[in-house]
């Protein structure tokens, strides 16, 4: 039987998943049309297909930072989990009726990110964060990781075709590569540094 663990990594990979091929799909097509036109990301046409494509991605990236949220979360009280991740999924509702799907995702992705950050600092200040990894240093891998995560969605899907996309992309490429070194090789990197010092 596939356990609650489980299930969210499926889930959250099948989500990344979908998002993935949204971004594909577009890129190509963009391509395309660019090929028939020079000056279709100039056009009317480019901007409604960038709206379009925005409303699309935004159930599986508003999905995608609950998921994120709930895996961070799935150790601790039941009861702030649930609200916390009721408040984004409310909020993000809120925003996509006021404003649209893309500042829906904006606001998800966002609030994800200043929470992951605020249990990291929780971490390093030595407070105790409920997380499947027993090291400090592993669990503020796995936030920094999810931290990255969700800065990647606000790159895809907000940050689209604007100025900032590029960066905010690259900066979450090195959170996504700083967590994963964190994560996974954390308690070799601490034994290194504990024989090199003599601790």
């Amino acid at each position: 039987m596939v356990n609650f663990k489980n299930s969210l990594v499926y889930l959250t990979v099948a989500v990344f998943a979908v998002l993935a091929l949204l971004f594909l799909y577009a890129s190509f097509y963009i391509w395309y049309q660019s090929q028939l036109n020079p000056n279709y990301e100039e056009s009317h046409d480019y901007l409604n297909y960038i709206d379009n494509m925005n409303f699309f991605a935004t159930l599986p990236a508003v999905l995608l930072v609950v998921l994120l949220v709930l895996c961070l979360e799935r150790k601790s009280n039941f009861r702030s989990s649930l609200l916390i991740v009721i408040s984004i999924i409310a909020l993000s509702i809120f925003a996509f009726v006021i404003y649209g799907g893309k500042y829906s995702v904006g606001f998800a992705t966002l609030s994800s990110t200043i929470y992951q950050f605020f249990l990291l600092v929780r971490l390093l200040s030595g407070s105790n964060v409920p997380s499947e990894k027993y090291l400090r240093v592993q669990k503020a891998g796995s936030l920094i990781l999810h931290s990255g995560f969700s800065l990647l969605i606000f790159a895809w899907v907000p940050l689209n075709s604007s100025e900032y996309e590029i960066p905010v992309f690259w900066i979450s490429v090195l959170l996504i590569t700083t967590g994963c070194i964190l994560s996974f090789f954390g308690a070799e990197m601490l034994k290194v540094y504990k024989k090199i010092f003599n601790l």
